[in-house]
């Protein structure tokens, strides 16, 4: 009886029928392994659900907490936005909303009047902010400076106002700022200070519905001074 001889088509079935009947044996062989590598995947997977689940309370969590405190403290109800803003600084750290709590804590507390604290969180934002968002900044930068005029400190005010003007010339509340540090400037007694930046501003800023402002305080320092 003549042998058979295997095609290479046979041979291809061959291999693929045994391919398939090994992967059989092997899953007989190793079911535990097996289902502890599904089992593991699958706790992976539950794990990874988890943290996603997680973050997305938490960021939910931080955001109404914020809420609440911009909330009271528009209407003026400064002692319940400090606790709001404390809490998502304490309870979020390293989100974005713990960081603009920490700067409107800053606010809430320079308007109760605790300049010192204002300044410290005031800081700890400009040493951390919030990328990308340079008016917060200098915003922050404003409320050091406005906590020392509050203090009287009319000189480190003035310098840091005149700081923001220098280094954001196209920040949108320039104007404001420069005449504020022009007051200042008038209340440390330092009259050139104060007349050079009235005469800047008056420069800088002749279509300024603020104009008026600028020249009657540049007019009353060269009256005193005359």
């Amino acid at each position: 009886m003549a042998k058979h001889r295997i095609t290479k088509h046979e041979l291809k079935e061959d291999k693929f029928v045994t391919g398939i009947i090994r992967a059989w044996h092997y899953s007989k062989d190793h079911a535990n392994f097996i289902l502890g590598g599904l089992v593991i995947l699958i706790v992976i997977a539950g794990a990874v659900y988890g943290v996603i689940s997680y973050q997305n309370t938490r960021a939910t969590n931080a955001t109404r907490l914020l809420s609440q405190g911009e909330g009271a403290q528009r209407m003026e109800d400064y002692q319940a936005a400090d606790s709001a803003f404390r809490a998502v600084v304490d309870n979020f750290p390293g989100t974005e909303e713990s960081q603009k709590a920490r700067f409107l804590l800053g606010t809430a507390l320079f308007h109760t009047g605790r300049y010192d604290e204002a300044i410290e969180s005031f800081e700890k934002y400009i040493a951390k902010p919030i990328e990308g968002d340079q008016d917060l900044l200098i915003s922050a930068k404003v409320g050091i400076a406005a906590c020392k005029e509050e203090k009287k400190e009319f000189a480190d005010a003035a310098a840091g106002y005149m700081e923001i003007v220098n280094e954001y010339p196209e920040y949108f509340d320039r104007p404001h700022i420069m005449l504020s540090a022009g007051r200042c400037y008038q209340f440390s007694n330092n009259a050139q200070q104060a007349v050079e930046t009235y005469r800047r501003f008056i420069r800088e800023y002749e279509d300024s519905p603020l104009l008026e402002k600028a020249q009657i305080a540049l007019a009353k320092i060269e009256t005193s001074v005359m």
